[in-house]
């Protein structure tokens, strides 16, 4: 007998959960974390699209917002609107892998939140949002990574990324966590090439 497996509306409306979960924990902002780029003005913009507005900047307002296009994915696939459905999906994988993943999973480790960041790494597995490429020529400017450029090595983060005790090898420790995370290895590999002296 088959075993039955998940519809893409409910799967979808699990992952909703996770979001909301994610939102009710006191969290910082991309710019409170990385220290070179604000993006209100980026978030206002995907949000407006949307009809969406954000209460805050913080990545538990992010979540929300995420959990909302969950919410209207997993209504699109009951209701057989597939083009609003994947539009949906879109949206918030271009927000994970944008404005969420990269920093908020360092974020999490060094708060000890190892589940939530186990979520946002799973779903960075499903959704591929920075998966390691051969050949990295065109998808980066010259003398950056995926976090902006290499001399800002100690200049890019508000404080050491890592976990709540810094490990005696952090640049293992992002390997490790690439190897790990396929879907997301780049940002680990580029943090581990940092973490080199």
């Amino acid at each position: 007998m088959p075993i039955a497996t998940p519809s893409a509306a409910e799967k979808t409306r699990a992952e909703r959960a996770r979001w909301r979960e994610l939102a009710t924990h006191s969290t910082p902002t991309e710019h409170q974390v990385m220290v070179i780029y604000d993006p209100r003005s980026d978030l206002d913009r995907r949000a407006g699209e949307w009809g969406h507005q954000f209460p805050g900047h913080d990545l538990g307002s992010i979540a929300l917002f995420a959990a909302a296009l969950a919410q209207t994915e997993a209504d699109a696939w009951d209701d057989g609107t597939l083009d609003v459905a994947t539009r949906a999906y879109e949206a918030r994988r271009f927000l994970l892998s944008d404005r969420v993943i990269h920093w908020a999973v360092p974020w999490l480790l060094a708060s000890d939140e190892a589940d939530d960041a186990g979520f946002l790494l799973d779903l960075g597995d499903e959704m591929r949002v920075a998966p390691a490429l051969p050949g990295r020529e065109g998808l980066v400017a010259k003398g950056e990574d995926s976090y902006g450029p290499l001399d800002q090595t100690g200049g890019i983060w508000s404080g050491w990324v890592g976990v709540s005790a810094e490990p005696e090898n952090p640049h293992g420790f992002w390997t490790d966590l690439a190897e790990l995370h396929a879907g997301s290895a780049q940002l680990w590999f580029d943090l581990a090439a940092r973490a080199l002296p």
